[in-house]
């Protein structure tokens, strides 16, 4: 079974409409699709952009007022996704849009949380759920998650794992090895959303195989296509651009108030450069600019014998 791959950088990244035209908002979306993104997440506010184009087979609305509950009535999406404590719009937004519901949650409760959705004759609605948050720990817990759902819900089940504790690679991963009917990613960020760029990578890694040149190909143009459109590197590039530069931004988990700072790795220490010579002067116990002298009157005296000595190499 083939498993979908949402981008969601559209629906909440912004970008300077003063700027940006539709031609470079197509050019990201068709990007991010050739990556393999069969879905594309959007707001409300590119709408207007995006004047004329069909949304009707790859485009989620992301829903987050009432504003945009009505818009729905009048545009056809693909879906439209719409937090599940709002389900009392579910029966009038069902007649015009497929809905995807939206579950906050985490590996502790997320079970409790689909239970008492569950309960609510509004839930029948839904034709998608996605659970967003740390869900599992590890692939067996997300096999047995996924099971759990199968068993209890008729709904195909989308993952949007958050990249908070620097995991959502490796967690989007296991959805899609465990046959997840979806995952949610987020092209070039990889704070909060998980990264789109680090997840096909890591999956290619995982394969064993060398990434193919229209996969890297299809990066490259999609990464171009996003620094046009937001103004900014995305992250994946960032990290391999700017290796010597500042650290890279810290990572919020914003439940908890905690912020994870990557640690950029220290050089390695330089080999000790100094000869026998010099290191005998200094075992003397002088002060440094003393020795310093010394060493340097060798030098401008001698400096063919200084040589010499230094090679002979007879002092211990």
């Amino acid at each position: 079974m083939s498993v979908a791959l949402i981008d969601r950088t559209l629906s909440y990244m912004t970008i300077n409409k003063k700027f940006a035209d539709k031609e470079q908002l197509l050019a990201y979306v068709n990007g991010v699709c050739s990556c393999g993104a069969d879905y594309v997440e959007i707001n409300s506010g590119l709408l207007d952009l995006l004047e004329g184009e069909d949304l009707s087979e790859k485009y989620i609305l992301q829903i987050c007022s009432v504003k945009d509950i009505k818009l729905c009535v009048d545009h056809k999406f693909a879906y439209v996704s719409i937090p599940a404590d709002l389900s009392v719009f579910f029966d009038k937004l069902s007649v015009f849009q497929n809905i995807i519901a939206e579950v906050q949650s985490d590996k502790y409760s997320v079970i409790s949380e689909l239970l008492g959705h569950k309960e609510h004759d509004h839930f029948r609605n839904v034709s998608m759920i996605r659970l967003t948050g740390l869900v599992s720990s590890d692939e067996a817990d997300m096999k047995a998650l996924l099971g759990w759902c199968r068993f209890n819900f008729h709904q195909p089940v989308d993952i949007c794992p958050l990249n908070t504790m620097l995991s959502g690679s490796s967690d989007a991963l296991d959805a899609f090895n465990c046959g997840a009917d979806a995952v949610s990613l987020s092209f070039g960020r990889s704070h909060y959303y998980t990264s789109f760029e680090d997840f096909l990578i890591n999956r290619q890694i995982m394969r064993r195989s060398v990434m193919p040149p229209e996969a890297i190909s299809a990066l490259c143009n999609t990464s171009l296509a996003f620094m046009k459109l937001f103004g900014t590197i995305p992250s994946g590039m960032e990290r391999l651009a700017i290796k010597d530069g500042p650290l890279m931004a810290p990572v919020y988990d914003i439940e908890k108030g905690l912020a994870f700072r990557p640690v950029k790795a220290g050089r390695r220490k330089q080999p000790d450069t100094e000869n026998i010579i010099e290191r005998q002067i200094r075992t003397i116990g002088l002060e440094k600019e003393i020795e310093d002298a010394i060493i340097d009157m060798l030098k401008k005296t001698n400096y063919s014998f200084y040589q010499n000595i230094i090679k002979r190499n007879f002092i211990d």
